[in-house]
């Protein structure tokens, strides 16, 4: 089954981030019209009502009441005064005319601030035009409109022209300083900002904990993945508030960071849950929905830069398409949690399940018109519990296998005494020296092989010794197999054995399943006069790797299992369930043998 290795989702999220930057960046090199707004913060007034408004009207009602009924052939021209918001049934291509008295203000400039959708903008204050969308801009809902000193109590004129529906729809309009601007932004959604800085701030401290804590723990990795997504949700929730798009007056920047962002969270996200997950079948999947929202990236990238679709209507696409993606996922955790008995799960799919419900309260709030605050409040709440539940469970889990490795530190010297002792077999070297002197003496050419099995044996003891825990690949740890298995079958010509390594690219602690073939041969095989078979097989199993030794030798009671030693079956049972997170099988029967399996998580695995 096709998945991705950690080390290529850690490439590919850096590419979506530096890509996103140096994008962002050439936006600002190549459009240097963006405006910077500076200032302190103060309040907006409305400025929305006893507008004028003069334009060619499609609805024939309001032309029998405003209009010259009396010329037939005369053009539908209107003129009513009105407030807003409203709607204009307007042919497209055709303008509407707004007029208004300016507010005898003060000597600071004043702000005018609107929304308007493909729409092109123009805007005169005693006839002199002071703003004018450019072709560009009509994609951009947002116009925030400078208005000099001079044109204070002026006549005010917005000229509006539809592009591509029969009505122009206008919203509020509001007037006033820079200081009341930015008040206005911080009363529209600055919790918003407060939120995003307590995520980030909350990134910042994960990260120092991981940093803290001197764990080997595979779940350290979720941490890392947990930190991020919070540190990035807090950026996103900074880069959406109003307060940003009115510090940094750039649309086109703003939209495509809030896309971009998104986008970058979510992969973020489907990573949190990758690391919960060993079923090989949900892990493809998970990577294939990773691919499709690169592709996405790639493909926002190329919609925005050539402005083939409408910034909003992109922004649209990317939520929903998040939306659809967590909830897929959501309950692909679900089986794995539930239907797999997969417990390590569940803290991620019920955090899920609580934003995907905050996330559904807040669209029913939305619809029915609720402020801002409050069809965003549930979605702060769920969000938040969501990161409460991962980061208590994360931090649980690196802090009890940080405590557990400064437990075997205390009990190293001791180990790696027994080890010395006990992963020599002197027996077994003694006899093959014998072995390998006959040989000398008779001339055998499998001397020279003798020789080799020996060295490698000695070898990888010497090695298992001085670098105890050290994490290898089957590969290696197979080599040291072998030469025991072939040392054995020299001396012995009753002993049969056999290799089936369908994948050896994983990852264990050395010295941990050499041992286990050792037992099979002493124990299963040397109690049955010596003679019998052993297998040792692996192959990959729908919930990781699996390894299995298997024995036709005189079996035992596995319902005795004891820790007598560095190299008991227990304790290397114990070492790989601790190191690897392995799940282990143990059947025995007596005078049938013995089947050990071993099965290896794979995300765990890529984790060590």
């Amino acid at each position: 089954m096709f998945h991705f290795s950690n080390r290529q989702l850690h490439i590919m999220i850096s590419f979506l981030v530096a890509s996103m930057l140096l994008i962002a960046a050439f936006i600002v090199v190549r459009n240097n019209e963006g405006i910077l707004l500076k200032g302190k913060i103060k309040g907006l007034d409305d400025f929305s009502d006893g507008w004028i408004a003069s334009y060619e009207t499609l609805d024939d009602a309001k032309w029998r009441k405003f209009g010259n009924t009396d010329d037939k052939n005369a053009k539908k021209y209107i003129t009513e005064v009105l407030n807003l918001p409203n709607t204009f049934d307007i042919k497209a291509d055709n303008y509407l005319i707004l007029t208004h008295k300016l507010p005898d203000y003060s000597n600071e400039e004043e702000y005018l601030v609107f929304y308007s959708r493909n729409q092109f903008i123009q805007i005169l204050a005693n006839k002199d035009l002071i703003y004018e969308s450019t072709e560009k801009d009509i994609l951009f809902p947002y116009h925030i409109v400078s208005i000099a000193p001079q044109y204070a109590n002026a006549d005010l004129t917005i000229k509006i022209k539809s592009y591509n529906e029969d009505k122009v729809a206008l919203e509020n309009i509001r007037i006033g300083t820079f200081t009341e601007l930015l008040a206005q932004s911080i009363k529209d959604d600055g919790w918003l900002v407060v939120y995003g800085i307590l995520l980030i701030l909350i990134g910042i401290a994960l990260f120092a904990v991981i940093v803290s804590v001197k764990s080997r723990a595979p779940k350290k990795y979720l941490l890392n993945y947990i930190w991020t997504e919070a540190f990035f949700t807090g950026i996103l929730l900074c880069i959406k508030s109003s307060l940003f798009r009115t510090v940094i007056y750039w649309e086109m920047l703003n939209y495509f960071l809030i896309s971009m962002g998104i986008i970058i969270v979510t992969v973020i996200h489907l990573f949190v849950i990758r690391c919960m997950i060993n079923k090989v079948k949900i892990l493809s999947v998970i990577d294939v929905g990773i691919i499709i929202y690169c592709i996405e990236f790639i493909s926002i990238i190329i919609l925005s830069w050539f402005r083939l679709v409408s910034f909003d209507l992109i922004y649209n696409i990317v939520v929903a398409l998040s939306v659809i993606g967590v909830v897929l996922f959501t309950l692909l955790v679900g089986i794995a949690s539930y239907d797999y008995r997969q417990k390590e799960g569940r803290p991620v799919f019920v955090s899920n399940l609580i934003l995907l419900g905050s996330a559904i309260l807040a669209l029913v709030l939305y619809v029915t018109h609720s402020e801002t605050i409050v069809y965003y409040m549930p979605v702060i709440i769920g969000s938040f519990i969501y990161f409460v539940i991962l980061i208590k469970y994360g931090i649980g889990q690196a802090v009890v296998v940080s405590e557990n490795d400064m437990d075997d530190v205390g009990d190293k010297d001791e180990i790696v005494r027994q080890q010395v002792i006990e992963s020599f077999n002197p027996n077994l070297l003694f006899a093959s020296f014998q072995t390998l002197q006959n040989m000398i003496k008779t001339g055998s050419e499998n001397s020279t092989k003798m020789i080799y099995y020996i060295s490698m044996y000695v070898m990888d003891n010497i090695k298992a010794i001085n670098n105890r825990g050290e994490i290898i690949s089957f590969e290696d740890e197979l080599e040291h197999i072998m030469a025991y298995l072939n040392l054995q079958r020299t001396r012995n010509s009753k002993l049969s054995f056999a290799i089936e390594s369908k994948v050896k690219d994983f990852k264990i602690p050395r010295n941990t399943i050499e041992p286990l073939v050792e037992k099979a041969v002493k124990y299963g095989i040397g109690g049955k006069d010596n003679s019998g078979n052993v297998v040792v097989r692996t192959y990959t199993r729908e919930d990781g790797y699996a390894i299995q030794i298997i024995d036709n030798g005189i079996g035992f009671d596995t319902s005795n299992l004891k820790n007598t030693g560095a190299t008991s079956l227990k304790h290397l049972l114990d070492i790989l369930t601790d190191k690897c997170k392995a799940k282990t099988e143990l059947i025995s029967k007596p005078n049938k043998g013995t089947v050990i399996t071993i099965i290896i998580p794979m995300i765990e695995n890529e984790l060590i």
